[in-house]
């Protein structure tokens, strides 16, 4: 199948702003590499892109930087190919994915059923998440993370005794 290669186009043709799947491709001069991700940008699509490049790293930070769900370096139709890499776009293209785990994970419906076996224990006066919050709750969330990531032992180790007194406040009668 022949290929169009059409030149001297601008960002206000059709051909630059939808989708074309043909064998088309638009080319259009820029002054700058920042113009042209402006300009690739500058849509309500992005379902796959192609960095033409001799320096491949380069091409890659430039593939990071335009908003597409797929960036293929120096190729342009590979990526179909590829069952174990998630297909799909940015924007209002290519909706979803398909390919790969997050694809196959796509077409699942999953369930969570959470029973909390602290809730039907009579000791418990309020389960520690449950609404209204108190300051004393708030703080022992706090406190939780003060243990994973407070600075030095005595901040773990208040956050510990926050989170422990929260905890308490739980099963304790007013």
């Amino acid at each position: 199948m022949p290929c169009m290669v059409l030149i001297g186009v601008d960002h206000s043709m059709l051909v630059m702003k939808e989708e074309t799947f043909g064998p088309v491709v638009g080319v259009m001069s820029v002054e700058a590499m920042d113009e042209a991700i402006a300009l690739a940008n500058d849509s309500n699509l992005g379902l796959t892109c192609s960095v033409w490049s001799k320096d491949r790293k380069k091409a890659a930070q430039i593939g990071r930087r335009i908003m597409t769900g797929t960036v293929m370096i120096n190729d342009h139709l590979m990526s179909h190919g590829l069952a174990e890499t998630p297909w799909g776009g940015f924007k209002e293209s290519g909706i979803g994915r398909t390919h790969g785990d997050i694809g196959f994970a796509e077409m699942t419906q999953p369930q969570v059923i959470v029973d909390d076996i602290l809730s039907t224990m009579p000791f418990v006066r309020r389960n520690f998440w449950w609404h209204p919050f108190e300051k004393i709750q708030y703080d022992g969330i706090k406190g939780l993370i003060d243990i994973f990531h407070g600075k030095g032992f005595w901040k773990r180790f208040i956050g510990l005794k926050k989170l422990m007194y929260a905890f308490y406040r739980s099963f304790a009668r007013e």
